[in-house]
């Protein structure tokens, strides 16, 4: 019974994704952008999956500034993160490390996922963003893994805000995904902040 609703899950999920990608190829959904302090935006975001990492014996940092806003779409950013967070949980061993940070770069924010797995191979690094598409066994599907939709969401969830996902390496991480949004700055003063 648990292995039927663990897949029924999994089927629901999948069908829920697909429909959004739909929605985004239609053209159908647009970014409802709104004010966020970036600092509590990220902590809730991450708090979500300290129940799940703590249960992987995955430890998880954030490293955000101590002030700083954001225009863009809660619901969506949330689901960026959402994303790379449980990437990066599921592909850490026992006694690993994630780390998600932001800070200001290029007139924008950059949301930053750090895992220490194995890291995303080269040959697939390009591969690794369309969809259905995942990585050799190393990063592909694990015990209540995805189908290859969780990355080319978070990419149009990112590009219908003017943003992008991009894949990068650094010292001591295996795959590092990072997140550009763009910010006007705060000349928006009808747009309200929210965390």
């Amino acid at each position: 019974m648990h292995t039927l609703q663990e897949e029924v899950r999994h089927m629901s999920d999948m069908v829920e994704k697909l429909l959004t990608l739909a929605r985004l190829d239609a053209g159908e959904l647009r970014p409802a952008r709104q004010r966020l302090d970036v600092t509590d935006f990220v902590e809730e975001a991450t708090a979500r999956w300290l129940a799940t990492a703590d249960a992987r014996a995955v430890h998880v940092d954030v490293d955000t500034p101590e002030s700083g806003s954001v225009l863009a779409d809660p619901a969506l950013t949330r689901r960026i993160l959402d994303n790379l967070v449980d990437n990066a949980i599921r592909h850490t061993p026992p006694g690993g490390r994630v780390r998600v940070s932001a800070s200001l770069q290029d007139g924008g924010w950059l949301l930053s996922v750090s895992d220490q797995g194995p890291g995303v191979p080269a040959e697939q690094r390009v591969r690794v963003f369309e969809r259905f598409a995942r990585a050799d066994s190393a990063r592909g599907r694990v015990a209540e893994g995805g189908a290859g939709l969780g990355l080319p969401l978070s990419v149009a969830f990112a590009g219908v805000q003017g943003g992008e996902v991009r894949l990068s390496e650094a010292a001591g991480w295996g795959a590092v995904f990072t997140v550009w949004l763009p910010d006007p700055g705060p000349d928006d003063e009808g747009e309200r902040v929210s965390s």
